[in-house]
């Protein structure tokens, strides 16, 4: 989808960034859902956490991204021990006996066991979601302070999650096809926050 990304004023106390400086940035947006499988239906447990990827679009090939999921945290510390996680996933097939590889793994990170058994509700529609960036930012405003921060992107209409009964009869295209509906008649609208990180904060562990 695309939009437009309007600044707060009280944004420029954060940071000098491009897109806080203008009036506006035109955006694209990507939806998604988990696991990186294309295909993967909308109406199953794995299609949760859904993803919200906001580019802005600063001049021609010139962007910054936001990627960002519906559950606040990640399974992994970085980028090497996601990798990890997801060779463990890929060798542990039905037919590997246990304590499978995924099973070792989870084991041993609690943080990845938190993520897993997380609750994961199903929206109503994604624009009933709030997503939360997968990593931490650091913020320099004009006058060359420095802060680490974490975006939260939040619904203007709020949250608003299905019952199970509601999600047994969703079909398998139903969030996209809801989305497509729904921007048809009216935008969809989010605000970004910041997250602003105490002096104290871990900044380098998603």
């Amino acid at each position: 989808l695309t939009g437009t990304f309007r600044p707060a004023p009280a944004a420029q106390s954060l940071t000098r960034a491009p897109h806080i400086l203008r009036d506006s940035t035109p955006v694209t947006v990507r939806f998604s859902n988990s696991t990186g499988i294309p295909q993967i239906p909308d109406n199953v447990p794995d299609a949760n956490p859904r993803g919200f990827a906001i580019r802005f679009n600063l001049a021609e090939h010139v962007h910054t991204d936001i990627v960002s999921h519906s559950t606040d945290g990640f399974p992994t510390r970085d980028g090497a021990q996601f990798l990890e996680l997801l060779r463990a996933i890929a060798a542990s097939g039905p037919d590997v006996p246990s304590p499978k590889p995924i099973e070792q793994f989870l084991g041993a990170h609690p943080a990845a066991l938190a993520f897993v058994q997380a609750p994961k509700p199903f929206p109503s529609s994604l624009a009933r979601e709030t997503y939360f960036a997968v990593t931490a930012f650091a913020f320099s405003n004009a006058e060359g302070q420095k802060k680490f921060g974490r975006y939260r992107i939040v619904p203007v209409l709020g949250n608003d999650y299905l019952s199970d009964e509601q999600v047994s009869r969703l079909s398998p295209n139903y969030h996209y096809d809801e989305i497509a509906e729904r921007v048809a008649k009216d935008p969809v609208r989010f605000t970004i926050q910041v997250q602003v990180a105490d002096a104290a904060d871990t900044v380098d562990d998603s």
